[in-house]
C-alpha cells in the first residue's frame, strides 16, 4: 500500500496547496484519496467504513490543522484499524517531514509522528495540543459516512464534492468510468498485474493510460464489489 498505491493516487489527485473561495486548500483530495480506498479494503475483504472529521499535524513548532477552518478531511478505517489514510502527504510543506503512510495509531515504520486517533470530540481546545512539541498527527473523528457500497458507486458526490458552479469536475471531464478505472488500476497493482506509473509519467499521461488499460471497469468493479457485500 505505501510503495505502490499511495504513490499511485498521490500522483492522480495530489496538488501543491492552494487557496479556496473556503480558505486554504492543503491539495490532498482526501475524499478521493479515500473513496478509492474503501472499494479497494472491500476487493481485499476488510469490512471499512469512510469516517471524517478534523486532522492536527503538530511538527517542533509548527502545525497545520483543519479545525476552526471551514474544510475537514476524511480517511478509512477497517475493523480494529483506524485511521487509514492515503491521501496525507506533507512533501509540500516546509519544516513537516513526509509521511509514507498512516496505517493505524501509534509510531511505525511509515513516519516519524505518532498517530493518535479520537472520537466523540466536541469543542477542540487547540492550545491543549500544541503547546507539546512531539511529532504527531491526531485525527479527530466526529462522523462515520452511512452510504452502502452500492449507493457510493451509484453517487460517488455522495463523498466528493461537486464541482464549483460554472465548472467541469473531474468526473464530468474523465467521464463516469474514471473513478472505477482508477480503482481497478490500483486493485491491479496490488495483485502484481499491474505497472505502476507514479515516477514515469506524469499526471495527464498517467490517467490516459489508466483510461486505455481499464475498459469495461465499471461493471467489472460493481460485480466485484457487490459480490463481496454478500
Amino acid at each position: 500500500m505505501a510503495s505502490k498505491i499511495k504513490p499511485e493516487l498521490n500522483l492522480i489527485y495530489t496538488e501543491q496547496p492552494f487557496d479556496t473561495p473556503e480558505g486554504a486548500d492543503c491539495g490532498w483530495f482526501c475524499r478521493e484519496h479515500a473513496y478509492h480506498l474503501y472499494f479497494l479494503l472491500h476487493l481485499w475483504g476488510f469490512k471499512c467504513r469512510i469516517c471524517k472529521g478534523h486532522i492536527l499535524v503538530i511538527s517542533n513548532r509548527n502545525y497545520l490543522t483543519t479545525i476552526s477552518t471551514d474544510t475537514d478531511h476524511a480517511w478509512c478505517e477497517a475493523e480494529e484499524v483506524q485511521p487509514i489514510d492515503l491521501s496525507m502527504t506533507l512533501k509540500y510543506f516546509q519544516d513537516f517531514e513526509d509521511v509514507s503512510l498512516i496505517f493505524g495509531k501509534g509510531r511505525s515504520e511509515f513516519s516519524v509522528y505518532d498517530i493518535q486517533h479520537m472520537t466523540k470530540i466536541d469543542n477542540i481546545d487547540l492550545k491543549e495540543y500544541i503547546e507539546s512539541k512531539e511529532p504527531r498527527i491526531i485525527y479527530f473523528r466526529s462522523e462515520e459516512m452511512g452510504f452502502s457500497s452500492e449507493q457510493l458507486l451509484d453517487n460517488p458526490y455522495s463523498l466528493l464534492h461537486r464541482p464549483r458552479s460554472g465548472t467541469i469536475g473531474f468526473i464530468e471531464y474523465h467521464g463516469n468510468e474514471i473513478l472505477d478505472m482508477i480503482t481497478m488500476h490500483c486493485n491491479k497493482l496490488a495483485l502484481g498485474i499491474g505497472r505502476p506509473l507514479f515516477g514515469i509519467y506524469d499526471r495527464v499521461s498517467a490517467i490516459r493510460r489508466i483510461k486505455k488499460q481499464n475498459i469495461g471497469a465499471q461493471e467489472e468493479i460493481r460485480r466485484l464489489i457487490l459480490t463481496s457485500d454478500i
